[in-house]
């Protein structure tokens, strides 16, 4: 009976932890531009944790200058990390959605998706970014890389008209790039950076990929295969291929 009492209070004990903790999650929504750990930057509210939910809202900007957290992110405005600090977002979403032009993404960590749902409009990325994969839903998009992207997962476009900016110097590593409309005016220019690729790589039109000086390195541990042309053209020119 002691035993049996005793496990019955640790488990009472253990659904009060966990709905206190459920309580304690919000979603914190941006009210203004401002600094992520400033309670005015979140209408009063304290700033955000890694129990919770954040959203950016459209054409605001929010600046990281100390180590934060969240549990999912949604991305209409910019997010700034010029200080290179650790945004960890656990295994949550990054959702890109925003409707206005020049939108910047600083440094973040997520084991998770990178959603990016809007049609139109330029993003870059300005920092180093580490996730599970990246996903271009939207049309006529231009997406820029300024520091290293490190991906478990693949880079995968679902539309046309999609350009990918591998940037100057970086690494980028993917188990995949696929380009699901490679016919439809999509690009990949390498500028001068290296890919690396462990599973396969699917390119737009010969015609519509940019070898600049970079390097496309297959590291792959078993067989890859090199790709030689596409639908409607064939004759991809690479600069260096490992």
């Amino acid at each position: 009976r002691t035993i049996r009492g005793l496990m019955n209070k640790l488990w009472l004990l253990f659904i009060f932890l966990f709905a206190a903790l459920q309580l304690n999650a919000a979603t914190r929504t941006c009210s203004q531009n401002g600094y992520w750990d400033v309670a005015s930057t979140w209408g009063g509210a304290a700033p955000p944790t890694s129990a919770d939910d954040v959203i950016i809202g459209n054409n605001l900007a929010v600046t990281c200058t100390t180590a934060v957290a969240c549990k999912s992110l949604t991305l209409g405005g910019n997010l700034i990390n010029t200080s290179g600090v650790p945004v960890d977002i656990g295994s949550g979403a990054v959702t890109i959605n925003t409707t206005f032009n020049h939108q910047t993404i600083g440094s973040f960590t997520t084991s998770g998706a990178v959603l990016i749902t809007t049609p139109d409009f330029n993003r870059t990325f300005t920092g180093a970014v580490s996730c599970g994969s990246i996903a271009i839903s939207g049309g006529n998009i231009r997406l820029y890389f300024q520091g290293n992207v490190v991906c478990s997962g693949s880079l995968s476009t679902g539309s046309s008209s999609n350009w990918v900016y591998l940037g100057t110097g970086l690494t980028h590593t993917f188990t995949d790039i696929t380009y699901s409309d490679p016919g439809s005016s999509e690009y990949l220019d390498c500028g001068s950076s290296v890919l690396n690729i462990s599973g396969s790589l699917t390119l737009p039109d010969a015609g519509n990929f940019t070898a600049g000086t970079g390097t496309v390195n297959f590291n792959g541990s078993g067989a890859q295969t090199v790709p030689s042309s596409s639908s409607s053209q064939t004759g991809y020119a690479f600069n260096n291929l490992t």
